[in-house]
């Protein structure tokens, strides 16, 4: 049942992602109505149907062409489909509101955890909208980031209450959430000065504001480190393959989230490990 349940958390969490692909194009390309109006294909202009519209399985029945002109849509619509079904069912992973037994009337249920896994899939989908948004377009609106900063600040606030028992780097403290942002702003900041805006970029900066706010400072370590580790291996390969030089300009956007979602998924672990070795 767990399964089951972690299914359909998945399918919401693709159908959360197409609703992000429309904001991400109205929004670049200054659409009426963002979060409103029918979808329509960005060739022809043709209005969807809800048989174009249904996550995973349109894109996939079209061979992802349009059902009416036939010309080829961008891959990154089923991506972030995908990619956004996964963190749905990743943080149900570390958020587990609500479990089955082997007999099914033997169901727990938490609200506490419920709204938490809701709080979580919040700051989860604009996290994936901004991974896409600077992935195409080379930068990151505050659209995005604000909302999650806002939504950090908040938790953080209520998060006695509503973090009880909960993972401590989705619901720091306070003092955590302040060491963090010092820390963002040495790194970030000074990055920015030293390179003149060349090497990160203000929205950089503002997202890892965001990364602090959600993850506090120790947890925010583990995520800048492995946000550059990801950074530089990708980096390596693209040189190596010549598809890039020293001076090619890659979005660090799309890392600073990847980094995120390691320290949410295994930052407890690697805290414990770095614990061991140093009491060795």
């Amino acid at each position: 049942m767990n399964i089951f349940l972690t299914l359909i958390l998945f399918y919401i969490g693709a159908a959360i992602g197409s609703f992000l692909s429309v904001v991400i194009y109205r929004h670049k390309h200054n659409k009426k109505g963002i979060f409103t109006g029918r979808s329509s294909c960005p060739h022809c202009g043709t209005a969807l149907a809800a048989l174009d519209l249904i996550p995973i399985f349109s894109f996939t029945a079209f061979k992802g062409r349009c059902r009416y002109c036939r010309k080829q849509i961008s891959p990154h619509y089923i991506f972030i489909e995908l990619l956004t079904g996964l963190v749905f069912s990743l943080l149900y992973w570390k958020i587990t509101f609500m479990s089955f037994g082997d007999i099914a009337p033997y169901m727990t249920f938490e609200w506490g955890g419920f709204f938490a896994y809701l709080y979580a899939a919040a700051l989860g989908s604009l996290l994936m909208a901004i991974f896409f948004y600077d992935l195409l377009y080379k930068e990151i609106p505050n659209i995005f980031t604000y909302p999650g900063i806002v939504l950090g600040i908040l938790a953080a606030v209520f998060g006695e209450v509503i973090a009880f028992n909960y993972p401590a780097m989705l619901f720091p403290t306070i003092k955590e959430i302040l060491y963090g942002l010092v820390i963002a702003f040495v790194v970030f900041e000074g990055q920015r000065l030293l390179s003149k805006g060349k090497w990160i970029g203000l929205g950089d900066s503002i997202l890892a504001y965001l990364m602090a706010i959600m993850l506090g400072w120790k947890f925010f370590v583990i995520a800048i480190f492995s946000a550059y580790t990801f950074g530089t291996i990708y980096g390596l390969i693209l040189i190596a393959t010549k598809k890039a030089t020293l001076k090619s300009a890659i979005p660090f956007g799309p890392f600073l989230v990847i980094g995120t979602l390691t320290a949410i998924c295994f930052g407890e672990a690697i805290l414990a490990l770095y614990a061991t070795y140093a009491l060795i």
